[in-house]
């Protein structure tokens, strides 16, 4: 029994040295669900933001950005996370806009637009984030 536990101790371990370097470190730790889930990708919103009303008397908010990928690999892009934050940078509103592309090849970027209507009066400041990182 102790030999048999001991087999499977050494193989469980050995299949975690192998999947750490077939993988890498990052990649294994991100696949079980361990640590911070970080893109690797650049963000930025590259015009001043737009309001304008449109047609019924409603507000349109229009950002636009670019997103690139400064690694030496290709990277999946998430949607991103677009964020109205009052003057005192409390979140008021926020919505999600869909990727413009699945994935970035190294160097690569790739540009987004996103819009929301009827967001709140007190909104200050616009923020983007990847959705779902902890940037």
């Amino acid at each position: 029994l102790w030999l048999l536990l001991g087999l499977v101790i050494l193989v469980v371990i050995l299949g975690g040295v192998a999947a750490t370097v077939l993988l890498g470190p990052q990649q294994v730790v991100s696949r079980l669900g361990l640590g911070e889930r970080r893109v690797p990708l650049g963000i930025a919103i590259t015009r001043e933001p737009d309001w304008r009303m449109i047609a019924g008397g409603s507000q349109l908010f229009a950002v636009s950005g670019r997103i690139w990928n400064p690694t030496k690999v290709e990277q999946p892009v998430p949607d991103i996370r677009a964020e109205l934050k009052d003057a005192q940078g409390k979140t008021v509103y926020h919505w999600t806009i869909t990727r413009p592309v699945a994935k970035l090849a190294p160097g690569a970027s790739a540009n987004f637009d996103g819009a929301a209507v009827d967001v709140p009066a007190a909104s200050a400041k616009v923020n983007v984030t990847f959705a779902g990182s902890d940037e």
